[in-house]
This record gives structure tokens, sequence and C-alpha cells, in this order.
């Protein structure tokens, strides 16, 4: 029968469950659905109401007809944090201790509110010294997702990092050993900016410009309401028209200030990179999420950052059924998909 395992992405505005299952050397999407919640849910990552994102979980597995013990959840927000630290090389045991001492330095939060773990990246032996990425996140984010899937009956086999869970759903880390690379993940309320180097994340950044602002520039140029105007947005929504007077211009005259906002802010992130890390480029960028699946948007963002941008496809690793909604969902299905190839890769 093969292993498989469940991707849960409880995100702003939707959750959104991706089951893999591999046989063999074949990882196979089995099972996916992306489904609305409640605005005002999430709080900087944190779930406010478990019982009813819960309540929402069972009735989505219900619907897809998946019956499983145990999923994997991602955590993301202002209060995660990804660090990279120098140390001497030392015995597993003197690191336990550095490492809390050193992360109390980084955290913006007491240590004891704290769940972090850290990993070991590389050891230079000529300078006695090692690279060591630091993990945290705020217990309480913590908490609220493993209650939630715990009060719809469902074990969490992992939590995971948002960041990582997108860099293995796009395969990034077995195609690009020696570039510098950015993510950036366009969801609902935030985009979250990831730029990592040989396969580990070095910088991240949440940027407040996302798909709810699209939305609501929509709503505004065409006086309807946010569900309406969001079903506008993804029919239409292309940056690159330039016809002044059909529903596809205003669309886009709509949109574009907004990307640009966003575009801005992309920049500033990359120049300041490249200052912290003495003069590294990124090489290229790689666009997922919702925003994503604005038509036009890989390339606009190519001709105004004046480098190589293209849209992720968390589908490259995956055997799949020919479906052209499938492959229209798959930019939203990424950090499902990631945390799912956690326990099948």
């Amino acid at each position: 029968m093969g292993k498989s395992a469940l991707g849960l992405d409880i995100g702003s505005s939707s959750i959104k469950i991706a089951k893999l299952q591999r046989t063999g050397y074949s990882i196979r999407l089995k099972q996916y659905g992306v489904y609305p919640i409640p605005f005002g849910t999430l709080e900087n990552g944190e779930i406010k109401d478990p019982q009813l994102i819960a309540d929402q979980i069972r009735r989505v597995l219900n619907d897809l007809k998946i019956k499983t013990k145990g999923a994997v959840i991602a955590v993301a927000g202002q209060t995660v944090l990804v660090r990279h630290i120098k140390f001497p090389i030392m015995a597993k045991e003197e690191l336990d201790s550095g490492i809390r001492f050193e992360a109390e330095r980084y955290i913006p939060y007491p240590i004891e509110d704290a769940c972090f773990a850290y990993e070991v990246i590389n050891e230079d032996a000529g300078n006695n010294e090692m690279e060591v990425m630091i993990v945290a996140a705020q217990r309480q984010l913590i908490e609220s997702h493993v209650q939630c899937l715990k009060l719809a009956g469902i074990q969490p086999l992992a939590v995971d990092v948002q960041p990582f869970a997108l860099v293995r759903a796009l395969g990034l880390t077995k195609t690009q050993h020696n570039k510098t690379m950015a993510v950036l993940d366009i969801g609902a309320g935030t985009s979250d900016l990831v730029i990592y180097r040989s396969g580990s994340p070095r910088f991240t950044r949440i940027i407040p410009i996302a798909g709810n602002r699209l939305t609501q520039a929509v709503a505004n140029e065409f006086k309807k309401s946010l569900q309406e105007a969001e079903k506008l947005k993804i029919k239409l929504g292309n940056p690159l028209t330039e016809e002044a007077s059909t529903d596809e211009a205003r669309v886009s005259k709509a949109i574009s200030p907004v990307l640009d906002e966003l575009i801005v802010e992309v920049r500033r992130s990359l120049d300041y990179y490249r200052l912290q890390q003495r003069g590294d480029e990124v090489d290229q960028i790689v666009i997922c999420g919702g925003g994503a699946r604005l038509k036009g948007c890989e390339t606009y963002f190519t001709r105004e950052l004046g480098m190589r941008v293209t849209k992720g496809n968390p589908l490259n690793l995956l055997t799949i059924d020919p479906s052209d909604e499938l492959f229209d969902t798959a930019p939203v299905l990424s950090v499902g998909i990631g945390l799912a190839l956690r326990e099948v890769e």
C-alpha cells in the first residue's frame, strides 16, 4: 500500500489539505482541498478559536472521505524566528547549554514562553567554527495549533515552520544547492519572503501586503462586496493588461498599485539581505500562494524587479492525475504538500 501522510495548512483565510502516498519511488497526490474560514480566526498566526477550526477540519476530512489519525502542521507569524549563529566547535552537551543562552539574545519574548530547536548546518574544522540554525516560536502559538488538531481528533505528527515546508514542496533544496534563492508566498493576509542559500533559510520577513489588499482595491474600484471582488480578481486580474475601457483594465488599474507596494518592500528586503551578507546576491525569486494565481504575475515581477521571477509548482515532485483545476489550485497547496512530504520523502 505504501506510506501516506496528511499535510494541514491553516492559513488566515482558508484551510488547505494535501494527502500524499508513496509507493516505491513514486509520490502521488491522493486528495486535496481548499476550504474558507472566517476572517479574523487567526491573529499573527495564532488560532483564536480552536474549536471553530477543529469543527471545520472535521467537516473537510468528512467531505474528502479522509480517515487519518495524524497530520503535519505548520506555524508562521511574527513570533516565528529563524537565526543562524556561529559557535566554536563543541560537544552536543555544551551546545545545548550555549543554544539556550544565545536564543535569549535573539528571541523578543521570555525564553520560558518559547519553543525552540537547533540544527548544526556545517562545521569548519580549520577555523574551529560551526554554523547553527536556531528555530523558535512562541509556545502559545504552537499550542493553539496543537489544541485545534486534538479537538478535531487528530494527532499532530510534527509542527513544522512554514518556510521549510515551502522550500521542500517546491523541490528547491534538491536542485539549487549553490544558489541563493528567494521564495515569496503571497497569502491572504501577508506575503512571506524567505531567502535561503544551500537549502537553508537565511532571512525571513513578513510583509503586510497580500491578497486581501488586492481584493479590497478591486472592491473599491467596482463598488462590489469583497466576495464579488475576489471572483473578479481571480477571473480578470492581470497587471499587464493595458486596454483602457475593459473590465480587465479596471482590475489591472486597481491591483497594480498594491503590487507595486509589495515589489518595493521585496526590493528593500533584497537590498537589506545583500548588505547583511556582504554582497551575496539573490539569483531568483519563486512566487507561490494564492496571489501567484494572478495572470501575468511572474512577468510583472520580473519586469519591475529586473531579475528572474518564476511561479513555483509543488506538483513537480508528485505523480498526479491531469486536471486543469488542480494546476490552477497548485500554488495555494504548496505548504500543505510540503508538510506531507516531510513524512513520505
